[in-house]
């Protein structure tokens, strides 16, 4: 594990998202530009970096995935019945080519 990954792993395990969770002004309006980026309602929606997975409301009407190295935010997004996985994305995604019709990755 290189030390620029132990230190993600660390900021990830330490504040889980917790603080943009509460206190992220720009989330309201994120919502809105990706509503206008996409012209059709995805299939198949893979989220990098889900979280606990707070866009996934863009998508209710999709089959949604979640990919998160932060385990805490991987159970708080199951706890909420999305189908989130724990990886990291220094490996290898675990999906098959042409899963998803749209992939998004938001910070």
């Amino acid at each position: 594990m290189t030390n620029e990954t132990k230190m993600l792993k660390f900021k990830n395990q330490k504040f889980g998202g917790e603080y943009y969770s509460k206190h992220n002004p720009h989330e309201d309006q994120t919502i809105k530009i990706l509503r206008k980026l996409m012209p059709y309602e995805p299939k198949n929606v893979l989220d990098v970096g889900s979280g606990s997975g707070f866009y996934s409301t863009l998508f209710k009407n999709s089959e949604y995935v979640g990919i998160d190295i932060s385990e805490m935010q991987v159970k708080r997004a199951r706890e909420k019945g999305l189908k989130v996985i724990k990886h990291n994305l220094e490996r290898k995604i675990p999906f098959k080519d042409n899963t998803f019709d749209c992939v998004l990755s938001v910070d």
